[in-house]
């Protein structure tokens, strides 16, 4: 907001210097951005007095003017016809600058010139010109030329935040001044004479639609002769950058600037049957607004209308079948209360913002609009010497309560770290318009009506400590234990498996929570089952999914040409039906693996399967999750053979394998896919984060491999849990091969590797055969291997 410091000044009485405002301001919670001179484009231009012209000697149009520049005396050529001696001049010395040009020493015809007379052309002050501008003959010499002018009034550029509508005007910055200052508060005059005749016998207002209007009042002026405004409001009016139109609008936009309260004037000769309705619009009506534009209107908007036609938009801009002109004769004031939100949401849909939407969007108090329409009133009964009809036409529909808010006067001290006596906290609070008193350690305050962001004991505090001065707060360290923060388990878990799977090489997908019918029967999932969404936006996007499996699959057949190969994973959630209200909602995380050619993966065949199974194991293990089993399972969407349920203990959480034949052909895979589905819930449940410290040993660990040919239906979970048992020390068994082209059909090799970590002492080699020897003979024994090495 733009606020001139001349206008502002004329309500609080300051001898501080404008920066010196701007300061208090900002430290207050008034952000001033900046500010600014309005309407001046140069600078080095000074007041001066013609003392001598003479002939120049090489030119017969141009002449020698000296001048006195209240400093001293300079001779500059001149081209102007109207110069003359004793005249008082604006004279620009070298250095000066005219908006983007800056003037410097010339020869002109032969004769040096250190400056200009300058013209009102020149100084921007008008579009043409015919000759120097020449000044008042009280002008000063040596002043400013805005100074000599009243022009280049200072101008602040105030950053209001939202909740602060009362700062939206120039008695609202006043206020503010007066509170950090200590200054006086001089507030608008109202005096009006109005007539015997009454308003309501010019105009009748009736509100239809009281949810978006909650008052609605009106007063009638006539004027004679509508004229310009004067020259302190146009100047007013263009600082804080509005356009003067004529006096009935001038005062309109100035009382809107002044006290914040947008009005609106119409030409009462050009209402209807005399008669105002406030009321929704009627879908497809056309009103041409006041800039121009015809507005197609719809039912969600409100207007103001006559008993034919819509005549304004509320609360956004007036229409130009109703508007003030020079010829008009009586003026109907509009002051109201509108709906923010209806507001708001008609500015959007029109696509037009004004100075009244900004206003209204943020909330007004009701005590606000007769004010404001009086202050009106008062201004053309004094400028346009217009007659006031007697009383307000006034429709209400509120109720104006007054609030009053509590605080705990230790609280400035608990929440605000201040040592303040409750008479200074009433003080502070007093000195912003509050009628704050005290009882039994109690400050109790009521909110000046102008307040509305002011409703709980800690907007008391915030009035106190921004008035007490922000930059006065006196840093301090926290005292006290530091309090532990609350671990959200799930979100640590969630940030876990998205580090240590893209540690691993994996690459999270995100995808949408819809999907098809045609991707549900791909799954074999019932449509009947799912959750279809009541308006979706496609048919991709009908039903809420079920599972992750078709995402993900989805992603790798868009990809696979692009890549040999691809590890991807997502961590998202999953709908399905719920005897509730609402859907059940859980949380998977699916891991899928797409042309792997690893060479550490020993089988020859399923290579993706044992990756994505590794993959698994890593999540388990950092989760703290043990007696982890891996059973061979049947699921229609997995292969036979390569699928396998994960249970801890005899709970199952998650299923893996590579994706069926059939199913990779439905998503048009060209490559075997291996899937593992977790249950997110349940990993949480199970997870132990707490690593138990284990000392490293102080003895080397000895390695044995062991070579075998074996039963291919024993399992290697088999093998390992019977070794186990046979030392220990025996804290791994590893497999590092497997071959399965032996002649002897229903046999395989295998290799692996016994790692023995003593804790006692280093173990001799006649130990170590002892514990490889008692290895061997369960292998032959109880599994009926051939153990080759």
């Amino acid at each position: 907001m733009r606020v001139p410091i001349k206008w502002l000044k004329e309500y609080v009485k300051t001898d501080k210097s404008d920066k010196e405002i701007a300061e208090l301001l900002s430290l207050s919670g008034t952000e001033i951005e900046k500010i600014e001179n309005h309407a001046v484009t140069w600078s080095g231009v000074n007041v001066a007095e013609v003392l001598e012209i003479e002939k120049h000697p090489n030119a017969d149009r141009l002449r020698l003017v000296t001048v006195n520049t209240g400093k001293d005396k300079q001779t500059v050529v001149c081209g102007a016809a109207n110069v003359e001696v004793g005249q008082k001049i604006a004279f620009a010395r070298e250095g000066a600058k005219l908006g983007d040009f800056e003037l410097k020493r010339v020869n002109i015809r032969g004769v040096e010139s250190a400056g200009m007379c300058a013209s009102e052309a020149e100084l921007g002050l008008s579009t043409e010109s015919t000759g120097i501008m020449v000044l008042n003959a009280s002008a000063k010499i040596g002043a400013s030329l805005g100074e000599a002018l009243e022009v280049g009034e200072p101008v602040l550029e105030a950053e209001i935040t939202p909740n602060r509508s009362d700062e939206y005007s120039m008695i609202g910055i006043a206020r503010e001044v007066a509170a950090v200052t200590g200054d006086e508060l001089k507030f608008p005059e109202i005096d009006l004479k109005e007539t015997e005749e009454k308003a309501d016998s010019r105009i009748n207002v009736e509100v239809l639609d009281k949810d978006l209007c909650s008052q609605y009042l009106a007063r009638v002026i006539q004027i004679e002769k509508i004229g310009e405004s004067p020259d302190w409001m146009k100047r007013h009016l263009e600082a804080a950058g509005v356009r003067p139109i004529n006096l009935v609008v001038d005062v309109a936009n100035y009382v809107m600037l002044e006290l914040g309260q947008p009005l609106h004037a119409f030409d009462g000769d050009k209402i209807a049957d005399q008669k105002i309705e406030v009321r929704r619009a009627n879908d497809g009506e056309v009103l041409e607004t006041l800039d121009g534009q015809k507005r197609k209107l719809d039912s969600s908007m409100l207007v103001i209308a006559d008993a034919e036609k819509p005549i304004a938009i509320a609360g956004v801009m007036g229409g130009a079948n109703s508007e003030i002109s020079a010829k008009s004769k009586f003026a109907i004031l509009e002051s109201a209360t509108f709906d923010k939100v209806s507001v708001r949401k008609t500015s959007s849909k029109l696509a037009l913002r004004t100075e009244a939407v900004t206003r209204f969007e943020k909330g007004l108090p009701f005590k606000l609009a007769q004010i404001a329409i009086d202050r009106a009133a008062y201004l053309l009964q004094e400028l346009g010497e217009g007659k006031v009809y007697s009383g307000t036409v006034a429709v209400k529909n509120y109720k104006d309560e007054e609030k009053v808010v509590e605080l705990e006067s230790e609280d400035v001290l608990k929440k605000l770290g201040l040592v303040l006596s409750i008479e200074e906290a009433i003080k502070y609070l007093n000195r912003l318009g509050f009628d704050a008193k005290s009882y039994d350690g109690i400050i109790s305050a009521t909110v000046p009506w102008w307040r509305l962001d002011v409703s709980i004991p800690e907007d008391l505090l915030e009035e106190i400590v921004r008035l007490y001065g922000l930059n006065n707060v006196e840093a301090t360290l926290p005292r006290g234990d530091i309090p532990q923060p609350k671990v959200d388990k799930k979100l640590k878990i969630e940030f876990l498996l998205k580090d240590l799977l893209e540690g691993a090489g994996f690459t999270e997908t995100l995808s949408y929570s819809f999907m098809s019918g045609e991707s549900l029967e791909k799954i074999g999932f019932d449509q009947k089952r799912a959750i279809r969404v009541a308006n979706p936006i496609s048919g991709e996007h009908e039903y809420m999914r079920p599972s992750l499996i078709p995402s993900i699959l989805q992603v790798i057949a868009k990809n696979e040409h692009d890549f040999d190969f691809i590890k991807i994973y997502e961590l998202a959630n999953i709908y399905l039906p719920s005897e509730e209200e609402l859907p059940y909602e859980s949380k998977g995380l699916v891991v899928a693996v797409s042309g792997i050619d690893d060479l550490r993966v020993i089988y020859p065949n399923g290579k993706t399967f044992y990756i994505a199974k590794g993959a698994a194991e890593l999540i388990l293990k950092e989760l703290g999750i043990n007696n982890i089993q891996f059973i061979p399972a049947k699921n229609d969407n997995f292969h036979p053979g390569r699928t396998a349920e994960i249970v801890v203990g005899e709970q199952k959480i998650g299923i893996i394998g590579e994706v069926h034949p059939a199913l990779q052909h439905a998503f048009g895979l060209k490559r075997p896919v291996a899937i593992l589905d977790l249950d997110f819930k349940l990993l949480v449940k199970l997870s132990n984060l707490i690593k138990p410290f284990k000392s490293l040993s102080s003895y080397p660990i000895v390695e044995r491999d062991l070579s075998f040919i074996i039963d291919e239906k024993i399992t290697f979970k088999e093998i390992t849990e019977s070794l186990a048992k046979t030392s220990p020390i025996l804290k791994e068994i590893e497999l590092l091969d497997v071959y399965l082209g032996l002649e002897e059909p229903g046999k395989i090799s295998k290799t692996i590797r016994l790692y023995f970590e003593p804790t006692e002492k280093t173990l001799s080699e006649e130990e170590i055969s002892g514990f490889v020897t008692k290895a061997m003979d369960v292998l032959k024994h109880k599994f009926g291997a051939v153990v080759r090495a």
